[in-house]
């Protein structure tokens, strides 16, 4: 239990820390590349796709009911293709466990992004997707291409 707890620690840490220089990214460093909305207001899944240098990719989902997250999976990719999920966590069983804080940190990062993101004007939507672009931008330099 204690490694999936530092495996959720880590994940958490991953998360938050997606903005490096292209100075002092390492092949540990992920930078966020993606990131969907979800289609209905208040219901459906924000996405979030991180990447490093190496293309290795993790994918972060977390799932809208009501206007509340209530599930948060979290899936890995080697090559940015094929996903597999490393863990979920419900908010139904979560809560009187030893995961309740960590569902609930992807739970105000998914909030605070999804008010910074998905709720923003054009055009500080534009400016975000440029962030995005930029970050590929760097990880293909970094990749020689």
């Amino acid at each position: 239990m204690n490694k999936i707890f530092g495996a959720v620690s880590s994940l958490i840490a991953l998360f938050f820390g997606v903005c490096c220089s292209s100075a002092s990214l390492a092949d540990s460093d992920f930078l966020r590349v993606s990131i969907k909305c979800p289609d209905h207001p208040g219901n459906g899944v924000l996405e979030t796709i991180n990447e490093n240098p190496e293309g290795n990719q993790t994918r972060i989902s977390l799932f809208y009911t009501n206007g509340r997250v209530e599930r948060v999976v979290v899936a890995h990719s080697d090559d940015g293709a094929a996903f597999k999920e490393l863990f979920a966590l419900d908010r139904a069983t979560s809560e009187t466990t030893r995961e309740a804080p960590a569902f609930h940190s992807f739970e105000n990062g998914g909030t605070e992004l999804f008010r910074f993101y998905c709720d923003a004007e054009p055009e500080a939507k534009a400016r975000y997707l440029n962030l995005l672009r930029a970050n590929r931008d760097i990880l293909r330099q970094l990749k020689g291409g």
